[in-house]
């Protein structure tokens, strides 16, 4: 975190966080797993609706962070409540249906995951917007696992039963989606940082060795045990009639 302008990355791993909670519930919401009684298909879509709707404003909002710093305790608790807030509505069964047994989607999942996917585009577009705060590689991996996460969605709209093969091949999307995330993270947090970082200290070198080159000033360095110069600037030559190398 020391190593970025903004806090993008921590409200990104804020957001994914929460939503892999609700994605947890999800997992362990199918029937045969046998955990949450009396409730039937309608409750792992519910809970998927409101992963990916948590995932995807997080990925809208976070560019606003690449620059700023974010409030910790005030992210935490928001994502906390938020979660709390979705997961209770489903449970206390407010939240609108998404599955109906023996007739599949309801209009309102369906209209859900159009948002969704018209969401992901503003976010990969708003991602784009901000590519030089991004840096290439991290962009294009945050592209691709945007894509995937569509690919995703759609899928999620075209089946019937929630064993169907559609189903499972967008489950299958979204974890090649988090996949691209997780690359897209370290690229964004480690990889990039530190090579501006290498590209600066070089680009400092190099002003700073063109103003010893030529300043009228001598400029020198002596070794540890000051018998040895280890740099003498050109300007020794003009004053005392030496070049560098014979001083050393």
């Amino acid at each position: 975190r020391r190593q970025q302008t903004g806090d993008y990355l921590l409200f990104l791993g804020f957001g994914l966080a929460s939503a892999s909670l609700i994605d947890i519930a999800h997992t362990l919401s199918y029937q045969g797993m046998n955990i949450f009684t009396g409730f039937d298909a309608n409750l792992p879509t519910q809970l998927w609706i409101a992963a990916r709707s948590l995932q995807v404003v997080t990925l809208l909002a976070a560019p606003f962070f690449l620059q700023r710093r974010l409030d910790l305790n005030l992210a935490l608790a928001g994502f906390t409540i938020t979660v709390f807030i979705l997961v209770g509505l489903i449970f206390s069964r407010y939240f609108p249906d998404c599955y109906i047994t023996g007739l599949g989607l309801t209009p309102f999942k369906i209209t859900a995951e159009y948002g969704i996917i018209i969401l992901l585009l503003a976010a990969a577009a708003h991602h784009y917007r901000r590519r030089a705060h991004i840096g290439h590689p991290g962009l294009g991996l945050l592209l691709m696992a945007i894509a995937f996460s569509i690919t995703s969605e759609i899928m999620f709209m075209r089946y019937i039963g929630v064993f169907d093969l559609t189903n499972q091949i967008g489950h299958i999307f979204k974890v090649i989606a988090f996949w691209w995330f997780y690359h897209a993270a370290v690229q964004i947090g480690l990889t990039t940082p530190y090579t501006k970082l290498v590209d600066n200290l070089r680009q400092s070198e190099a002003h700073y060795r063109l103003l010893a080159e030529n300043t009228s000033d001598v400029l020198y360095k002596m070794d540890a045990g000051l018998t040895q110069f280890t740099y003498i600037s050109p300007s020794i030559e003009r004053v005392l009639g030496y070049t560098p190398q014979e001083f050393k």
